[in-house]
């Protein structure tokens, strides 16, 4: 999964930090910085180490934004690869003690949703998996309706056509504007 947003990832450089997202309030560098906290936060939890505020919130993403992201990809998907993880619960800032199963989830479609977001920022094509996609809107759509609407974690849904690309569907799911521009 996280290798599905990399070529999008690879495109963020430090003079376009200051650059808006559709994460509402939030530059292209907070959202960097976002992801990369989540991605460490995630693998801190994976090896059972208790939550950490100051982890979560994430690093200094310096002159290489990339290459800071792509230190957090790579610590969370080495935590992922532990072969007992699934039967275990992780401690998550914010949300308290959940399955790993479940933290799994949140974490793939969250980025899902945030790799459309660093694209549009970009002014690039979003390169979505529609197969993840699915797999993505499949789950965000078992989860309880408090999760939407107050934009922690994700905002009101968007309505969109029923045909429209299963992509775009998550995205509206999650509650982006599928048509979302940076004067929008």
């Amino acid at each position: 999964m996280l290798e599905s947003i990399d070529p999008t990832m690879r495109r963020v450089a430090a003079e376009n930090l200051s650059l808006p997202t559709p994460c509402t309030g939030w530059t292209l560098g907070d959202l960097v910085r976002h992801m990369a906290g989540s991605h460490f936060g995630w693998a801190f939890a994976a090896r059972g180490d208790a939550p950490d505020p100051a982890v979560w919130a994430g690093p200094d993403l310096g002159k290489d934004p990339y290459l800071v992201y792509r230190e957090s990809a790579d610590a969370a998907t080495a935590a992922f690869a532990d072969p007992d993880l699934l039967s275990r619960s992780l401690q998550i800032h914010g949300y308290g003690t959940i399955p790993a199963a479940a933290t799994l989830h949140m974490h793939a479609v969250d980025f899902l949703a945030h790799g459309w977001d660093v694209a549009m920022a970009l002014g690039i094509e979003p390169v979505l998996d529609e197969e993840l996609c699915a797999h993505g809107l499949a789950i965000a759509q078992r989860w309880p309706e408090v999760a939407f609407g107050s934009g922690d974690p994700f905002a009101a849904h968007v309505p969109i056509d029923d045909a429209a690309p299963t992509g775009l569907r998550l995205m509206a799911y999650l509650g982006r504007d599928p048509h979302w521009t940076p004067s929008s």
